[in-house]
């Protein structure tokens, strides 16, 4: 049976419907190039005049990365969190191979240095960020990719740009967001409320309505040079190339603490020997939060320790 011949009429509609749809997913194509590039525009911008310092030097011996069978290393960026220059928490992110999962694993400042039993996280950094950097390094088993130097009363400005933060429900401002970390009964504490803060500011810094407003992204950028060193191999195409890589839904993002026990002498503490050979063995696959360790120990954060 031959089939109907379309009248003009009909053809007539179907070319118009076909040309309007070419024409909606020709925009729709354009605008989410244009979104794309909006975005790694900030990027660049935010991160162009940022302090940049060569923290820590290779060494002999410096673990290796963890590389994914996609070719791609799991990448550990360490974040130390100081305010009037005393460590207050270590958190380290770890970005998948798979560019699917950031976790955030918080440390207490007051964490003992292996190698020497009587020096903390904190006392290390005093002297140098890049002893604490390789003494996280020994604690982990991990290479620590790049190392990011953080202010964390300057960072109260970048959370107070964004227009706040929600934690557990709560709108809080940057002073009281930096309280919470400044201000907390215990140095555990204070790296899991770091953690929990952290994630906030991240997910409020991928608002939308933060990135498509230019006022709020160059009040961001502004407070953000004032707040953060990046070590020199942390480059604007670096970060960029991570961007275009990554699906992270920051939602979803988890805390792992590193729990610690007061140390017999009463300097410092110590973590949990169990727990910390779990984190070690996490941190030695490509995608962390595929793992066993991680369903045992990360959360998502409900609401800070007060």
């Amino acid at each position: 049976m031959q089939p109907e011949p379309t009248t003009p009429h009909k053809r007539g509609l179907i070319e118009r419907a076909t040309l309007v749809t070419l024409v909606g997913l020709s925009v729709l194509s354009v605008l989410g190039v244009a979104t794309v590039s909006i975005y790694l525009n900030r990027i660049s911008e935010s991160t162009a005049g940022l302090t940049r310092a060569r923290i820590m030097p290779g060494y002999a011996g410096r673990p290796d990365a963890v590389v994914g069978t996609n070719g791609n290393p799991a990448v550990n960026y360490l974040i130390m969190v100081s305010s009037d220059s005393t460590l207050d928490a270590v958190v380290v992110a770890n970005l998948s191979a798979s560019r699917r999962n950031l976790t955030l694993i918080t440390v207490p400042a007051d964490l003992l240095n292996n190698a020497t039993n009587n020096q903390t996280l904190a006392t290390t950094y005093a002297v140098d960020p890049a002893i604490t950097s390789r003494t996280m390094e020994g604690l982990t088993d991990a290479r620590m990719d790049h190392q990011i130097l953080l202010d964390w009363d300057s960072f109260g400005a970048v959370i107070d740009a964004m227009g706040g933060v929600n934690l557990g429900g709560n709108e809080l401002t940057g002073a009281e967001a930096v309280a919470l970390v400044t201000q907390a009964p215990d140095a555990q504490t204070a790296a899991d409320n770091c953690g929990a803060v952290l994630r906030a500011a991240l997910l409020a810094a991928d608002d939308y309505s933060n990135l498509m407003n230019p006022s709020k992204m160059n009040q961001m950028i502004s407070a953000l040079s004032d707040a953060v060193t990046l070590d020199s191999t942390l480059t604007n195409q670096v970060i960029k190339n991570t961007v275009v890589e990554s699906s992270v839904h920051l939602a979803e993002t988890q805390l792992w603490p590193v729990k610690t026990d007061p140390a017999p002498t009463g300097v410092g503490a110590t973590p949990d020997t169990a727990a910390l050979s779990a984190l070690q063995s996490a941190l030695d696959t490509p995608n962390l939060a595929e793992t066993q360790q991680y369903q045992q120990a990360a959360y998502i954060p409900r609401e800070a320790n007060r």
